[in-house]
Order: C-alpha cells, then structure tokens, then sequence
C-alpha cells in the first residue's frame, strides 16, 4: 500500500544533444523534471514559448469575440440525437511529434502574429460597424414607428429643429424650462427610460435652449447624410451594410479557425519545451537534466538517454531516505480496481512518500458502509445503470467536467455492488421485501444492527490508530507513536473504554460500576491514560528541548487531553449514522407500501423508488465518504505529499 519507490537522478548530456534527450524524456512519459532557478539568458529563451502561447490564447479570444458577433444559428436536434452525441467522444486534435528548432520555432510565432494581427484588424473593425448600424438602426425603426421624417431634423432660415431622447422624469422640467420661448414640441414613446422628443424652436433662441437640452441629459439623435430619406430604403440599406460585414466576418472566421487549428499543432509540444528549459541546468558545455522516475522504469531511462545520446552521457542516482532533504513526490500505484478511488484519496489530499497510500482501505470500507446503508437489489441494479451511463459520458455535464463524471460513475457502478449484496442480505428490492433475510431486517432488528454499525465502528477506528502507530515508528517519532492520544496510549484509552462501556450498560447504567473490583482496575487505567496525554506536550518539550514554556505546554496538553475524551466517544457514536441510514431505507419501504393504498400500487413505489434512489443513494455515499475522512483518515493520514506529475509529449 505504499506509493511507487521513486528515483532522483541527474543526467548531464552535450549541449548539441538538448533537444533530443528532452524530446526522449517526453516521449518516455514517466519524467518529472525539477524546476531551476533562471538565469537571464534562459528567461529570453522561454519567452520564446511564452510568447508562442500567448498566441494561442488570441487566437482563441480572437475566434470566440467574432462567434460572439455573428448570428446564432440554431441547429434543432431531437433529444435522441442530443443524447447520441454525449456518449460520441471528441475529436482528439493532431499534435507535433517532432523537434522544433528554436529558431524556427520564432519564425512561426512571427508568421502567426502576422496573420492574426490582420485578422483582428477586420474583427475590430467589423464589430464597430455593427455597433454603429445597430445604433441607427433603432433610431431609425424609432422614427418609422412614430411617422417622423428623417429630414425633418436641420438647420432652418428662422428655425431649428432638434430630435433625440430625453428621460421621462426630465420632461416636466423641459417644458417649465421652456415656458419663456416660443417652440413646437412633439413627444412619443421612446427607449426604455426615455421619451422621443422633436423640438422646433426660433434661431434666436437657439443657444440658452441648447443649454437646457444639455442640462436635461437630451440625446441628440443626428441621422449621417447617407441614411436620411425613406424609412423602408434605410433600413434596407442597413440590412444589406450588416449582412456585408457578416459576409467579412464568416470569411475571418473560418481563417481564424485554420490559423488555430495550425497553432493548437504545436501547443503541446511548446508547452513541454517550456516545462523542460525551466527546468534543465546549463554550463559551459554541458545540460543537466534533474528529476525523478519510478525506480522499475530506470533502466530503461537510461536505455532511452544512451541510445539517443550514442552513450555521450553521464548520469547518478540517489534514492531517497526519510533523512534526505529534498521531499520526494507521491506516484499512486494501485491495483486496476483501486484506481478509480484515487480521486478519493485525493480529495483528501496527497499521501506523503513515506505514507501509506489509504486507498485500497478507503476502497474496501466505502464498499461496506455504503451497501450497510443502502441496502435493495432493484435500486442498486438502477443505481449502477445510472453508474454507467456517467462513466461512458463524453461531454460535460452538470457542471461537472467529462473525466470527474466517468470518475463518479465508476464509483456509482462500484457502489451498486454493494447495494444489491446488501439487499440479498436484507432481502429487500425496489422498496418490496422480496425474500426471507439472509442476514437480518434493519426494520424488526434495530437494536441488532445499531449495535453491529458500533462494533463496525469500533474496527475502524482501532485499525486508524495501528496505522498511526505503524508510520509514527517508520517516521522515528517514537513518542508519538506511544504517548498520542492517537498512538499506542490511545489505543489503550480505546480498548479499555469499550470494556468499561460494556460493563457501564449491563451493569444497569450507575456510576457506581467504575468502582466495582472488576471495573476499578480498568477505570484507573483510563485516568493515568488521561494524565499521560495530558502531559504528553510537558515531555516532548523535556526530552526534545524545544524550550516552550512550562505554562504552554500545560495549556497544549489540556487541548488534547479534551479531544482525548471526547474524540473516541462522538467518532463512536457516529458510527450508528450506518445503521440509522438502514433502518430509515426499509421505513421508507413500509411508508411506499402505505401510500399505495391511497394512490395505488405502481404511482406509490415509482414515485418512491426513484426519490428514494436519487436522495438516499447519493446520500448513503457522502456519508460513507464523510466517515472516511473525518472519524477514520484523521488518526492517521498526514496529506503532505506532492503528486508525481511527468512530463509528456
């Protein structure tokens, strides 16, 4: 169960050979390199890559803001077309699988900036035209609507005339303001918030008017030469003005497109250069390559750098030790079952190097709590077609990424198997007791399977504690291991309060069977475990001289003394959410039998079998998963790991 032994070496290889042993090391796919501080001359270089995908990144900006302009053609497709096409799975893009010279690699990048440039020019300037047609063209429906010329606005021998859009709550003001004048207003509905106004006004009044216009927030509206006459031929030419920019647009687009499609190429390939240059050490004549790989696949690294190389290499190994100062990252190795359950472990977090990896036992005991609780064959036969269909989807969905919904539908397929053995032993499906037992009815035997979910309980949390113990004596911790109220004391406080527990209850709930002659020995036991980890912070501070305060230590010592007593008991106790959740499912099953007399037979279990699979089902899993990582992970798992992440090509 512990993560795959890793090696670090170093390979130094002549410059000439740089780009070959890093393309070798992407192609190998089980590389991580480790990054370097950069000198100036190596930040020039990757601004190469940089630069290259910044490209891409406009490019794609570029492409999306035209979509955004055109018009949204809408393809209706009926829902068994739309429900094809989710488990159809994307068109993987080609990607470069050769070398680029980094001169080269400039020239592209220079070639690409030039086209996309052009290409952005017209877009720019596409999408201010539209802008401005827009515009007018509202004016100009505004104007049609209300049977207002489009001449009308002008200057005069003796009078002005002025159009736009004034708010509504500025109109009576207007027209106080404008009581001293002698005018001709016309006033409609307009946009929004706003009146259309027509003005007409003596030139000699011209000026102190324009003055209360402006005050009055007025937007003129002034029609270009090109767009005054016939409402209908404005608009039309309008149309016909749009539909030229559209014609541009789709042309840019579709060239947008060829020009991504070349420069995605090549995305891969630059970002794994980027990666590998910031992270290779050079000298005068040598480059260094730094990482690590797992220890079964080193020799064939050094197969690989010694045939691309012709043997002009030198390489040294390390293998890393729990005294070895730079922290190994965690490589995951699990069985194919166990895989899927990684995502698990990794929502926790990372295991360290010298961890254990939990995820065969977060594997295994989800398997059993989830199919404790949700306990039916019908349901987990509908639950792992549910299962299913998400793990073969290939399109996001739900707001879940396509890899975390096939990651969530292996891991409702591998529930479902719980849930159907479960229901065997219940005998229950699709809410209906459909045959005798095999193992007992949560229903008629509460008491049974409460008391079993605590023993369950009870399991896992001593197994937590040997775990802890087991890593606190491989990581040299040995007071740790034995005074932690996590560790071997603990485990004693645990054991021996199961007993006192046992004698507590059938001793007839009183206080006074502490102090039995059969218990006392016990219970003072329990006390000096208390003492102990109460002073627990008070010793390390003695015997690692870490120089603390007598007074903070104590302090310290009391928080864990506190958690020690109460801890164990509420992580018990917790446990009983198992055969809480059992009990409840055959309730339900009764209440959907009760219903049916009221609505009849199959409306009843339809309705409560779906609710029943969609809200207990899900619930059962983030219970089980709540179990694991607060009452059972928190003993023993650390998450202080980093994750292998190699680089490929």
């Amino acid at each position: 169960m512990r993560p795959a032994r890793l090696i670090r070496f170093y390979i130094a290889v002549p410059q000439d050979y740089e780009d070959a042993v890093a393309h070798a090391i992407g192609k190998l796919g089980a590389v991580e390199l480790i990054s370097r501080r950069l000198e100036t001359g190596r930040r020039e270089e990757l601004e190469v890559y940089t630069r290259f995908l910044r490209l891409i990144d406009r490019i794609g900006v570029t492409l999306q803001a035209v979509e955004n302009v055109l018009p949204k053609k809408e393809e209706k497709k009926s829902f068994m077309d739309r429900l094809k096409s989710a488990f159809i799975p994307p068109k993987k893009s080609p990607s470069f699988d050769g070398l680029v010279k980094h001169e080269d690699l400039i020239r592209l990048t220079n070639e690409f900036e030039e086209k996309l440039n052009k290409y952005a020019a017209v877009v720019d300037e596409g999408q201010k035209n539209l802008v401005s047609l827009k515009e007018i063209e509202i004016r100009v429906s505004l104007f049609k609507r209300h049977e207002i010329p489009l001449d009308i606005i002008g200057e005069y021998t003796h009078i002005f005339v002025k159009a736009g859009l004034i708010p509504i709550h500025n109109m009576p003001l207007l027209k106080d303001y404008l009581k001293p004048y002698n005018y001709l207003l016309t006033v409609k509905e307009g946009i929004r918030k706003d009146y259309l106004i027509v003005l007409a006004a003596s030139q000699q009044d011209k000026e102190e008017i324009l003055k209360i216009l402006s005050m009055l927030n007025f937007d003129e509206i002034v029609f270009p030469k090109e767009y005054v006459g016939d409402h209908t031929e404005v608009l039309n030419n309008i149309n016909r003005e749009k539909e030229d920019i559209f014609k541009s647009l789709y042309s840019v687009r579709d060239e947008l497109s060829k020009l991504y499609n070349e420069v995605i190429y090549y995305r891969k390939y630059v970002n794994f250069l980027h990666k590998v240059k910031s992270s290779v050490t050079r000298t005068r004549n040598l480059v260094i390559f730094d990482g690590w790989i797992e220890k079964s696949l080193y020799d064939k690294l050094m197969e690989t750098i010694s045939a691309t190389t012709d043997g002009k290499f030198y390489i040294e190994r390390e293998e890393p030790s729990r005294d070895y100062p730079y922290k190994p990252p965690t490589k995951l190795r699990n069985l194919p079952g166990f895989r899927g359950f990684e995502m698990l472990t990794r929502m926790r977090g990372v295991p360290d190097y010298f961890e254990i990896d939990p995820t065969p036992i977060f594997t295994i005991l989800f398997f059993i709590m989830y199919g404790m609780m949700f306990g039916d064959v019908g349901e987990g036969i509908a639950l792992f077609i549910l299962g299913l269909i998400f793990y073969k989807l290939q399109k996001p969905m739900l707001g879940l990424s396509r890899r975390a919904l096939n990651n969530l539908g292996y891991i409702l397929m591998f529930a479902s198997v719980s849930a159907i053995i479960y229901g065997f032993l219940y005998g229950e499906s699709f809410l209906l007791h459909f045959m005798e037992p095999l193992w007992l009815n949560p229903l008629t035997n509460t008491i049974d399977i409460v008391i079993i979910s605590i023993e369950f309980g009870l399991i896992q949390l001593i197994t937590a504690i040997v775990i802890n113990i087991i890593i606190s004596f491989m990581n040299r911790e040995y007071l740790e291991a034995i005074l932690s109220w996590k560790g071997i004391l603990g485990l004693i406080y645990l054991s021996v309060g199961i007993y006192i527990a046992i004698q507590f209850i059938t001793g007839g709930m009183t206080l006074s069977v502490f102090t039995r002659p059969d218990v006392l020995p016990f219970t003072i036991t329990e006390i000096i475990v208390l003492v102990i980890v109460y002073l627990k912070p008070t010793i390390e501070n003695i015997v690692y001289h870490h120089e603390k305060k007598i007074t903070e230590t104590l302090i310290e010592g009391l928080g864990e003394f506190i958690e020690t007593f109460i801890s164990y008991l509420t992580n018990s106790v917790s446990y009983i959410r198992l055969g809480a959740f059992a009990i409840a499912h055959s309730a339900l099953a009764e209440a959907a039998s009760i219903f049916a007399g009221v609505v009849g037979f199959l409306p009843s279990y339809i309705m409560f079998n779906i609710l029943v699979t969609l809200l207990d089902g899900f619930a059962a899993g983030i219970q089980s998963m709540r179990l694991l990582f607060y009452e059972f992970s928190t003993k023993f798992y650390r998450d202080e790991g980093i994750l292998f992440k190699p680089l490929k090509v």
